[in-house]
């Protein structure tokens, strides 16, 4: 199946085959897996353990390769780009979110979101950012390092370092994965808030219907295909 909506087209899949090797067994992940996905959409991803979501995100940020197919993201072929072009293709283009927080411990939560636009040659601030500050309810922890943190806050972080440098795509494995309920819900909502600031497009990975339902969009991962 193909999936596909209306808009500017930002990533374009075409026949990915991706397999494992488990001892002497063949694991097929996906085989022919076809999909679009256009500017500004909010997808959330969804589907068992093993289905294939997180292999998918690695995939779409070029930390892991197909067996053939090709990707393409902002018309450019991520499938042919030399270590060197992807780390800058990720520092220019994408934004990550994960279910750790993979703060660094001796930044303050301000140089933790600073760090990537430093990386870009970006000032660490700017009108962008202390809106985005502001969206996610940071003002008054900036000074404060990961360890004065709780969950959700050090999560409200990692979500403005991903968005500070205005990335075209945000990836995002579980990002509510650690947190309870409630911590989970304000997280979801401050994290809509920042893509609709930048605009951006967003793939989410989750077992929670709950937190799907904050996304426009749910597919599913079943036997190697994508259910739009």
């Amino acid at each position: 199946m193909t999936c596909a909506s209306r808009g500017i087209c930002l990533i374009t899949a075409r026949n990915i085959c991706k397999e494992y090797c488990d001892a002497s067994e063949k694991i097929v992940i996906f085989d022919n897996l076809n999909f679009t996905i256009h500017s500004g959409e909010t997808i959330a991803l969804m589907g068992q353990s093993g289905a294939g979501k997180s292999t998918l995100l690695h995939l779409l940020g070029g930390f892991d390769k197909p067996e053939s197919g090709h990707i393409e993201i902002n018309s450019q072929s991520i499938s042919s780009m030399s270590d060197a072009r992807l780390s800058r293709f990720r520092r220019q283009f994408l934004g990550m979110v994960f279910q750790q927080y993979n703060l660094i411990p001796s930044l303050t939560a301000r140089d933790n979101i600073s760090f990537v636009r430093r990386l870009n040659g970006l000032p660490a601030e700017d009108e962008f950012t202390r809106e985005l500050v502001h969206a996610l309810q940071l003002q008054d922890r900036l000074d404060h390092y990961p360890s004065q943190l709780s969950g959700g806050e050090q999560q409200r972080v990692a979500i403005a370092r991903a968005i500070a440098t205005q990335p075209l795509l945000i990836l995002a494995d579980e990002p509510t994965g650690n947190l309870d309920e409630q911590t989970a819900a304000q997280v979801m909502t401050m994290l809509m808030r920042a893509v609709a600031l930048q605009q951006s497009t967003l793939l989410l990975v989750t077992h929670s219907p709950t937190t799907a339902s904050y996304l426009d969009k749910t597919w599913r991962l079943e036997q190697g295909q994508l259910l739009c």
